[in-house]
């Protein structure tokens, strides 16, 4: 629960998390607040379409100037998702695939002023075709996020359709002599989108902002939380003399449940960078975060590497001698670094060592070393004496494939135990040297968008072929009309 981790019970945040009942299920009560959310804000901006027109002139007035329409809704509905980073991230493509489209066409019609007509060459309906394909196969075959490609494509049929349909269009260019502010296709685009995106802000907004990064820290607590504990369960399965299948089985639920944790952590970090607005403070606390994320996803992957070779092989007789000889030490390191993780997550909730926590750091740190050092001892300890035993009776190397397992084990949990060590030794360090961490490495805007790995890849150039089949498709249909069911020029099937 959230609130084991020292959240206000006072707060916003905590008052509305327990009316939906996140002391039990937290994941349902954050969904659940956000489609409470969600369906209030559709309410209301979809209540002017419902009354009666001439009560509000004003919103009237914008109406029916194209302004505020139907899209506004539909961009409000695609790109609202569960915390603001996210949704500034869809709000931004959405928008960036409109403008994409808006400014296609306003290049389409600044070459062709007018577009299709009854008296225009044969050349400009060709020139309308071309671009049009070209448009929604870079958009299609580039890697775009998702909302950009959707509101790009979505919203340049109907320009395309338009230019290719002989009559009045009404989408006249900037800076030439029929171009109006209010009223011009291109323009009512951009400020509807922009509506729309702005109430999806709203959402994430009210009672209380739902920041990714909040999202990011009570992620990252709980992997602190049950790291160790998964540890101490590993270390309790591996010291039965026989293996447990309940025990295997529990820690094979709990890492499959917490590895898909890591890799939401790590989203959630990455977009909290729209949330940052320049503040230097919550960069260092992304970058905090997304060190400690490497850690933990490193050591559930050693975890699950244990447990795979645990589950694999066959323990050998002599496997009830060693553990037995290692538990103590085993069982006292991993509550020592159980100690170390939250005094670490302390520091990456603010992105910034006290005094009085860098002091209780080196103490825990010191201690952790002192329980490794004792575990690696009692385990080569056993081995040698469990060697000089067989050596009689077997060569050393039959001898050491008999203990692969507890060798792995060994192996990953004083690795385990001396990465979160370094990553203590390392808060240390940013204290001092606010630029220790590396930054956040942030995608590449323009030059991902021809990135091989996924321009190349069959699945995306599957998809981007079936993509722009049915795109094209739909708009045949829709530019020939089908009997009474479709008339000609109708851009609303692709």
């Amino acid at each position: 629960s959230e609130f084991a981790f020292g959240e206000d019970r006072r707060s916003c945040r905590a008052r509305v998390g327990r009316l939906f009942g996140s002391e039990y299920n937290p994941d349902f009560a954050s969904n659940a607040e956000l489609a409470v959310r969600a369906a209030f804000f559709v309410v209301v901006v979809g209540l002017p379409f419902l009354t009666p027109r001439d009560g509000l002139p004003t919103l009237d007035y914008y109406m029916r100037a194209g302004v505020y329409t139907h899209n506004v809704v539909i961009f409000f509905i695609y790109n609202l998702y569960k915390t603001t980073g996210e949704t500034l991230m869809n709000v931004v493509c959405g928008f960036r695939g409109t403008l994409l489209a808006v400014v296609n066409a306003w290049l389409l019609y600044l070459i062709f002023p007018g577009g299709v007509t009854e008296s225009s060459p044969g050349y400009v309906f060709w020139a309308g075709v071309i671009d049009g394909i070209a448009f929604v196969l870079v958009m299609l075959g580039l890697n775009w996020q998702t909302s950009t490609v959707i509101f790009a494509v979505s919203t340049f049929v109907y320009f395309w359709m338009a230019f290719l349909e002989p009559g009045e269009d009404n989408f006249d260019c900037p800076f030439t002599l029929g171009f109006g502010f209010l009223g011009n296709t291109g323009i009512n685009s951009l400020i509807t989108v922009g509506v729309g995106g702005f109430l999806c802000m709203m959402v994430t907004f009210v009672p209380y902002p739902r920041w990714s990064q909040h999202e990011a820290k009570f992620t990252g607590k709980e992997l602190v939380h049950h790291l160790p504990l998964l540890w101490r369960t590993m270390a309790e399965y591996f010291c039965e003399e026989s293996p447990n299948p309940f025990h295997g089985d529990q820690i094979y639920r709990s890492l499959d449940r917490l590895s898909k944790m890591t890799t939401t952590m790590s989203s959630y970090i990455h977009n909290s960078w729209y949330e940052c607005f320049g503040r230097e403070s919550w960069h260092l606390v992304r970058r905090t975060l997304m060190a400690l994320e490497k850690v933990l996803n490193e050591s559930y992957d050693r975890i699950f590497s244990v447990y795979s070779t645990a589950a694999a092989e066959e323990w050998s007789a002599q496997h009830a001698d060693i553990v037995r000889r290692l538990k103590p030490s085993l069982m006292a390191t991993v509550h020592e670094i159980e100690v170390l993780l939250h005094v670490c997550f302390q520091s990456a909730f603010d992105g910034m060592l006290s005094e009085v926590e860098e002091i209780a750091m080196k103490k825990v740190c010191a201690s952790v070393r002192k329980c490794e050092a004792e575990f690696t001892k009692a385990f080569q300890e056993a081995r040698e004496d469990l060697l000089d035993h067989r050596c009689e009776h077997r060569r050393n190397r039959q001898c050491m494939e008999d203990l692969l397992a507890e060798h792995v084990f060994a192996l990953h949990f004083s690795s385990f135990v001396r990465t979160t060590v370094g990553f203590a030794e390392d808060l240390i360090a940013q204290r001092h040297d606010p630029s220790h961490f590396p930054e956040v490495t942030e995608v590449p805007t323009l030059s991902s968008l021809w990135d091989p790995a996924v321009v190349a890849d069959p699945a995306h150039l599957s998809w981007c072929i079936r993509g722009a089949a049915a795109i094209f498709a739909g708009f045949a249909i829709g530019f020939n009309g089908y009997s009474e069911l479709f008339r000609p020029y109708d851009a609303s099937i692709p």
